[in-house]
């Protein structure tokens, strides 16, 4: 039984995913084991930045490539409903910062129905900003 609620949270994106991931732009990724491929799935905004759907790992990466320097994730909405969320900038790659979601479940299935992302952005020289991705065109603003 325990097994299984680890499983849960993997089985729930599987199932949700089928139409979250019509909405997503599609990217092989070799993982350097055997030439291993990893299909990721992003959205990109009008201001260049970018949101990957990490499938594996259960997490949102934003990525900002023109601005490297130090940057935290205050939380992000989902279709206008917040969710909690903290986040880890990466060491080797400075213009990505993974968000995790204190409320996996819930964060999964909000995702698996969302039409658009707000992620709060706060940079340590510039004050908080919000990057807004559109993921389903088609939706109601």
């Amino acid at each position: 039984m325990l097994h299984l609620k680890k499983l849960l949270p993997f089985i729930l994106l599987f199932t949700l995913s089928s139409p979250l991931l019509a909405k997503w732009e599609e990217e092989k990724i070799a993982d350097g084991k055997a030439g291993e491929f990893k299909t990721y799935y992003y959205k990109m905004n009008a201001q260049g930045h970018k949101l990957i759907l990490d499938k594996y790992m259960q997490r949102l990466i934003f990525v900002q490539k023109d601005k490297v320097f130090k940057r935290d994730i205050s939380g992000i909405k989902i279709n206008g409903e917040s969710v909690e969320v903290y986040a880890e900038q990466f060491n080797n790659y400075p213009e990505q910062t993974a968000i995790l979601f204190v409320r996996r479940m819930d964060a999964l299935e909000k995702l698996s129905k969302a039409n658009r992302i707000d992620v709060n952005v706060v940079y340590y020289r510039e004050g908080e900003k919000v990057s807004t991705f559109i993921i389903n065109e088609t939706a109601k603003k």
